[in-house]
């Protein structure tokens, strides 16, 4: 809060904060605040969003305690999205094996959604592999609704 004015604001006016029009959080403020100054407030709420966007709005002076030339100039709303950003964890199966020289061996890689992920996850190999063996996946890319396989294959000259 800014007071705006050339006279301090009393102290215990109300402060009410609304998420979508519904009260979240309140609280009275029993801070006289000087002319020109300012005031910053912090208060905790749990709050459950879904993945939509939302009407923060901040009343100060709620109760009209302070008055003032302009009584409407009390409240500010802000729009913004929460719990938008989906994503994808990945897990193989089985969690272990063993593979010896000249043979292969598969796991599962399956990517599971988080807060509506539906795109392609691209699987690859990117770091350096001993002499002899080789990793694949198939297919490459998936959806969170698919799978791969992902083969490890060593040489009969694959270092032990």
């Amino acid at each position: 809060m800014h007071n705006q004015s050339s006279a301090p604001v009393a102290a215990d006016h109300q402060i009410y904060i609304y998420v979508d029009g519904i009260l979240a959080v309140s609280g009275t403020d029993d801070t006289r605040l000087a002319a020109g100054a300012s005031q910053v407030w912090y208060w905790e709420t749990q709050w459950h969003s879904d993945n939509a966007c939302h009407t923060f709005t901040v009343v100060v002076d709620a109760t009209n305690v302070v008055t003032e030339s302009n009584e409407n100039n009390n409240t500010d709303s802000i729009s913004a999205s929460a719990g938008t950003t989906s994503d994808f964890s990945i897990a193989a199966t089985p969690s272990s094996q063993t593979v010896t020289q000249g043979s292969s061996t598969t796991y599962t890689v399956t990517p599971t959604s988080i807060k509506g992920f539906n795109s392609p996850v691209s699987f690859s190999v990117t770091s350096s592999l001993p002499p002899g063996v080789t990793a694949t996946f198939a297919p490459t890319s998936v959806t969170p609704t698919g799978s791969s396989a992902l083969t490890i294959a060593t040489s009969s000259s694959t270092p032990c």
